[in-house]
């Protein structure tokens, strides 16, 4: 429910931080550089 929440308006409160001048950081294919922080992942980038 919140998770899903979050989920779904994520990527649009992203696109509006970005055009509101907040920089991301991006990868060379130019999608926005993600990493995870403790605990947040046993396994970060599988699946």
């Amino acid at each position: 429910d919140a998770i899903e929440y979050m989920c779904s308006v994520g990527p649009e409160a992203v696109f509006e931080l970005e055009h509101m001048g907040l920089p991301f950081s991006r990868k060379e294919n130019g999608r926005i550089y993600q990493r995870p922080f403790g605990g947040q992942s046993k396994d970060f980038g599988k699946g």
